[in-house]
């Protein structure tokens, strides 16, 4: 029986067994696909925010060959992750497996290798391992890898951003010496911004290698969408990635080779000569033999037609061989990737041969039932690559008849996931133990309702001054753990409703009746269908003693500051009427004295007369820089009310720096006290001095208003802007009009947007 006449008659035959089989999954109408929408050339937004990239081209590849839609959205890296996790997303694409992640998706197999390395500014040298990045800041894009695997080696000095470009953008302005990222992003970014004399890169840290994955337990949709890849040539899935990576560059080849070239084109073209004459004879007999096979070919077209696809695309390696002696009459692609052997090495040789079995004795005794006509048994064993790769599998086998011959069906799955994963579980709750036995920190389990401790570790012995035979058993409510009870019950509430509470300030009593105060965090558990709480607690009583000392001394460093304050401004205002007086009635009495001299000697002596003149110019200079002096420590117009001395402050600062002033007053006449008016109006004066010095401005406008309870001033220019939180921390000016306003228990803000300006924002309380 030809070839195709057989597996038309195998499958016909298969058909039922595998039909149940795979009836359990049924293919999505639609997929969803998320991955990071700035990490190109993967996938980034381009002109317009239009996605771009591998992953979008590829996926549409997947559409057009499987016909199910396929939208593609690009995100911030946590959140897409997230979405997966949550289920409103199906599969995410470009994720470096990791042990953490493995625990929560399912992965394809690995198509692209990508090495993380850690950049630095030129201006950094010795950045070479681990130890040389300790201690500097690390920027590193959310919920990558990159940041796990730094944390995980130690390194905690991680600043997490939503994207790749908020990382490099972060280096390049400094708020990051060092930042980690895969190759591919940080190359084209760097690039793209004219970066790459700024930057040096190290040694890759690790290479990883790129997969898309789906939720953890949903193996059955990961299968079906390999499968459709399957059906992809590895030239399509080439061609996109050329098209976004670009193609090297091929040397012409060498003018010899032409002549090579040209010999075999004529050898090739006298055998096709020859191959025609021969076509036309094999033709004539070909043509009585078609008229016999075309009705048998028909009705196995029809079969292959209806299980061919379904046997090709099995999630499961399926097989089927001789019960005689096992020998391989056919397999799906499945079955070549699970057993790592090539087509030509498993067709039409025993399972023996292939290593299957070690001899007839163990296939007879492990294939049992399914040896006999109409027998089917299951079981599991462990199987060894030719590359040595061990794998556990479960095979369930069926005797079939095919043609009056005996045959057995075998699908076999691959559990080596699933058992690794039991293996793992059960040695990640040992080492839990252990880590919960050898934590610092204050760990308990007890029951919801009642408190009642199931289990104390000696860090939660240490802090409750209990033993642990005095705890388990007994309720935390009857032991008066908690000094007051409705701080439990509010605890317990918000358990049940968000399932986890994190860093709650809480007070407990030990033994002996001390209150201490405990930092506490809580999570639900369930334990044989049974809901607990698990306690884990920090205590932080001398850090609350210590916060409180803090904040006694901050307010009496603040009082000494206001008094400091006060008492500047108290002399600042002496000292101007001491040199508006004294030295302004002393420079006058001295003019007039000059120019009495001077009329008297305009006669007789012209010289003298001439000399006299110019020491009147000199005494007024003198006279108008006192009373320079003495306005800049103390305008006379702010002692006429806070309105008059902003008018006096806007109209020098117009005539200095040339920029427009516009001054609203809403609340009509405002009388302040003036520890309030002079702190407004210092305030003021700085914010104008920065507009000039910095804005580059073209208006201000300034608005001043008053309620019942409040002052408030707005000082608002069209400049450039700058970041409020990077320069706030470095400017004193800014830092002391914060602190002006915080003695007099006030409100400041600073809100500006680089290229659209600034506005401070003071209100005060009468």
């Amino acid at each position: 029986m030809s070839p195709p006449l057989l597996r038309a008659a195998l499958l016909a035959s298969a058909g039922a067994f595998f039909l149940d089989a795979a009836a359990a999954f049924s293919p999505p109408a639609r997929l969803t696909v998320v991955t990071d929408d700035a990490y190109p050339p993967y996938l980034f937004r381009a002109g317009g925010g239009k996605l771009e990239g591998i992953v979008l081209d590829k996926w549409q590849l997947w559409s057009r060959v499987t016909g199910i839609p396929v939208s593609v959205e690009g995100m911030e890296w946590a959140k897409a992750q997230e979405s997966v996790r949550n289920g409103s997303a199906d599969v995410i694409d470009a994720l470096a497996y990791t042990e953490a992640r493995a625990e929560a998706y399912e992965f394809s197999r690995p198509y692209a290798d990508v090495d993380a390395r850690v950049f630095f500014n030129r201006s950094i040298t010795g950045i070479n391992d681990l130890a040389s990045m300790r201690g500097f800041l690390i920027g590193a894009k959310d919920g990558s890898a990159c940041a796990a695997w730094l944390e995980e080696k130690g390194i905690h000095t991680v600043r997490r951003f939503p994207t790749s470009d908020a990382v490099v953008e972060a280096a390049r302005s400094g708020d990051v010496p060092l930042f980690c990222m895969d190759l591919p992003a940080a190359r084209y970014l760097i690039f793209k911004q004219n970066l790459s004399d700024q930057f040096r890169q190290t040694e890759p840290l690790y290479v990883a290698q790129f997969h898309w994955a789906v939720a953890k337990g949903r193996t059955e949709l990961r299968d079906f969408i390999q499968q459709g890849f399957e059906r992809v040539s590895a030239q399509e899935l080439s061609e996109i990635e050329t098209r976004w990576t670009g193609s090297p560059l091929h040397s012409p080849l060498d003018a010899h080779y032409f002549y090579y070239f040209a010999a075999a084109a004529a050898a090739v073209l006298a055998a096709a000569a020859l191959l025609v004459v021969w076509n036309r004879a094999l033709s004539l007999r070909v043509s009585s033999r078609t008229a016999e096979l075309r009705a048998a070919l028909k009705s196995a077209q029809m079969h292959e037609q209806r299980f061919g696809q379904m046997f090709r695309l099995s999630p499961d390696a399926t097989v089927v061989t001789s019960v005689a002696d096992g020998r391989v009459i056919e397999a799906n692609e499945a079955f070549f990737r699970l057993t790592g052997r090539a087509r030509e090495d498993v067709i039409g040789r025993t399972t023996e041969e292939i290593g299957f079995w070690r001899d007839a004795g163990e296939r007879a005794a492990r294939l049992g039932p399914a040896l006999s006509p109409g027998g089917v048994h299951q079981y599991e064993r462990t199987i060894r690559t030719p590359a040595g790769v061990q794998k556990d599998v479960l095979v369930r086998a069926a005797h079939l008849e095919m043609q009056g011959k005996p045959v057995l069906l075998a699908m076999i799955q691959d559990i080596t996931e699933q058992r690794l994963a039991v293996r793992l579980l059960e040695e990640s709750e040992r080492r839990l133990a252990k880590i919960i036995e050898a934590s610092p920190e204050a760990i308990t389990i007890a029951s919801v309702d009642d408190g009642t401790f199931i289990s104390v570790n000696p860090a939660g012995e240490r802090l409750s001054g209990y033993t642990r035979e005095e705890m388990i058993g007994r309720s935390a409510l009857a032991m008066e753990f908690y000094p007051d009870p409705e701080d439990r019950k509010r605890l317990i509430a918000d358990l049940r409703r968000d399932e986890t509470v994190y860093g709650r300030e809480m007070r407990l009593r030990r033994k002996g009746g001390e209150v201490r105060d405990v930092l506490i965090s809580a999570a639900l558990i369930d334990v044989s269908d049974r809901k607990l709480v698990l306690f884990q607690g920090i205590d932080i009583t001398e850090r609350k003693n210590a916060e409180k000392a803090l904040r006694e001394h901050q307010a009496l460093l603040r009082e000494l500051s206001a008094h400091h304050d006060s008492v500047r401004e108290g002399e600042r205002a002496h000292i101007a009427r001491e040199i508006h007086d004294e030295m302004g009635q002393a420079l006058t009495a001295l003019r007039m004295d000059l120019s009495v001299l001077g009329l008297e000697s305009k006669g007789a002596a012209p010289r003298t007369a001439g000399q006299i003149q110019e020491l009147k110019r000199r005494v007024d200079d003198l006279i108008q820089v006192v009373r320079d002096v003495a306005t800049t420590l103390r305008p006379a117009a702010l002692d006429l009310g806070i309105l008059s001395g902003v008018e006096w402050l806007v109209g020098e600062f117009q005539k200095r720096s040339g920029i427009r002033c516009r001054v609203r007053v809403e609340s009509g006449e405002i009388d302040l006290a003036e520890d309030r008016s002079i702190v407004l109006f210092r305030i003021l004066q700085e914010s104008l001095t920065n507009i000039s010095r910095h804005a580059e401005a073209g208006a201000v406008e300034i608005s001043l208003r008053r309620d019942a309870t409040h002052v408030r001033l707005d000082v608002k220019d069209d400049g450039r802007g700058f970041d409020p939180e990077a320069v706030g921390k470095k400017t004193f000016g800014l830092l002391g009009m914060r602190e002006r306003v915080i003695m007099l228990h006030g409100d400041l803000s600073i809100t500006s947007v680089p290229g659209k300006g600034t506005q401070v924002s003071v209100s005060i309380p009468i």
